[in-house]
């Protein structure tokens, strides 16, 4: 073997390590999630000038707040990829996809249109 594919093997092998070092845990997702729906409703309350406060928003900043979270986090699945975990978490039909990879987690979905669907779904249930 040759100097070069020695030096591209071990950088090679160095990103996976890297890679599956900083692969993103469960509870951190957690954290993110948590922090991706407070801003997300309230972007959406915002959008809304003047409007009553949209069914989600008062959700979220009840009592029940911690309740509302941890109902949604118990909808997420993680993929675990090794190098990689994809996080799928769904809310009644509605399901949100984030990638976390390297210590980051990056949305697929947008979490402000899986909240609208939400609100939809809840003011007019399908039967």
């Amino acid at each position: 073997m040759s100097t070069k594919v020695v030096v591209v093997l071990t950088a090679l092998l160095a990103l996976g390590a890297g890679l599956a070092w900083t692969n993103p845990t469960e509870q951190a997702y957690h954290k993110f999630q948590a922090q991706l729906l407070r801003e997300a409703i309230e972007g959406l309350e915002s959008s809304r000038r003047g409007g009553q406060p949209a069914i989600i928003t008062k959700l979220f900043k009840s009592k029940n707040s911690v309740f509302l979270l941890s109902l949604v986090q118990s909808q997420t699945v993680r993929r675990d990829f090794v190098l990689c975990s994809l996080f799928e978490t769904t809310i009644f039909s509605t399901q949100l996809v984030v990638l976390g990879i390297g210590g980051e987690f990056i949305p697929i979905t947008h979490i402000e249109e899986a909240l609208r669907e939400v609100e939809q779904s809840v003011l007019s249930p399908r039967r």
